[in-house]
């Protein structure tokens, strides 16, 4: 496959939460761990080169320092929970029990010292596979969808134990996910990979609310479209854009011209069962296609004239009967929409 990679991350940043794509995101971590050789390019880490193809530079896994949590544990069956965190340390000849006891105690894994794997719960096998990571004292972490397999209600506690020994440690680390939640609370920045290539990169706001992409604004749950502004005013910095069948009012500083591509967050739209008696210039009759819960609150994806998704609370979703093949009203301010 073709795999297109230019980042530079000052390591001041104790986190680059990475949201990859699949195409692409384990062979970018393979690389840097020195699992997988790139054809060209080089990557270096905190100034020291760990693969040059013109120099002819290549450490080998073990000189460069980095740990790596998969989405599977992968943990040593037969070897206790203390066993398997101080293995990096005895394949180095170090005996290190404070550092080994510390990590257990760290994430909550004292008491568990002598069982093995099988003998743990997902969450605490996970628990168990980042302080295994952790133990050589790794100058980066690559955490390669490492909740991705647990429940929902041990996977923001065990990323939340995660986060702050990285932070205690201030070791930097590169995550990996295909969930926008779980990037917010992990950093300072977010990369996008789409087919291979880096597509955007920068702060999870400007993900919100400026999409390079469908791709990227999927991932953030941000409405996106393309369209073409129809010339004039509709009234004072109000200009209409089309798109498909319909027309979208959306307010700028400047008139802009051709093509744009407009994006909306799912919160900022109202959603009726009834046509509102209100005078927002946005409102389109649609069509429910799915209805799923999230938390307090209820995904709507629409379709009919324009598709898009709405996110409101469950209890106005109940109210107002919306189901699956219902017409909804939706409905959403000028200001709303930003222009990428």
């Amino acid at each position: 496959m073709n795999l297109s990679v230019d980042l530079s991350v000052p390591l001041e940043k104790f986190v680059l939460r990475a949201a990859f794509e699949l195409r692409g995101k384990t062979t970018s971590l393979d690389c840097i761990a020195g699992l997988r050789r790139p054809q060209a390019g080089h990557i270096l880490l905190d100034g020291d080169v760990l693969f040059d193809r013109d120099a002819a530079i290549d450490l080998p896994v073990a000189e460069r320092r980095v740990g790596y949590v998969f989405q599977d544990p992968s943990l040593f069956p037969h070897l206790s929970a203390y066993r398997n965190v101080a293995y990096p340390l005895k394949a180095r000849g170090v005996r290190d029990r404070a550092r080994v006891e510390d990590l257990l105690e760290r994430f909550g894994l004292a008491g568990y010292r002598n069982r093995l794997p099988e003998e743990l719960s997902g969450g605490e096998q996970q628990r168990l596979a980042v302080a295994r990571a952790l133990a050589a004292g790794p100058r980066l972490l690559l955490l390669d969808e490492p909740f991705g397999a647990l429940d929902a209600a041990a996977r923001p506690i065990v990323r939340g134990e995660v986060l702050k020994v990285l932070e205690e440690q201030g070791i930097p680390s590169i995550l990996v996910t295909h969930s926008f939640e779980e990037a917010l609370g992990f950093g300072p920045d977010v990369v996008v990979m789409e087919q291979g290539s880096v597509v955007q990169w920068g702060p999870a706001a400007e993900l919100l609310t400026q999409p390079t992409s469908p791709f990227a604004a999927a991932l953030a749950g941000v409405n996106h479209w393309v369209g073409r502004v129809e010339p004039g005013a509709v009234e004072p910095d109000h200009y209409r854009v089309r798109v498909g069948a319909v027309a979208i009012v959306v307010v700028a500083d400047q008139e802009p011209v051709g093509q744009v591509a407009l994006a909306l967050a799912p919160d900022e739209i109202h959603l009726a069962a009834d046509p509102p008696l209100d005078s927002r210039p946005n409102r389109f009759r649609l069509v429910v296609e799915s209805l799923a819960p999230e938390g307090a609150a209820m995904r709507v994806r629409l379709g009919g004239p324009l598709n898009l998704t709405a996110l409101c609370p469950t209890t106005v979703a109940l109210d107002e009967g919306f189901a699956v093949g219902g017409d909804v009203t939706a409905s959403f301010e000028p200001a709303a929409v930003r222009l990428c």
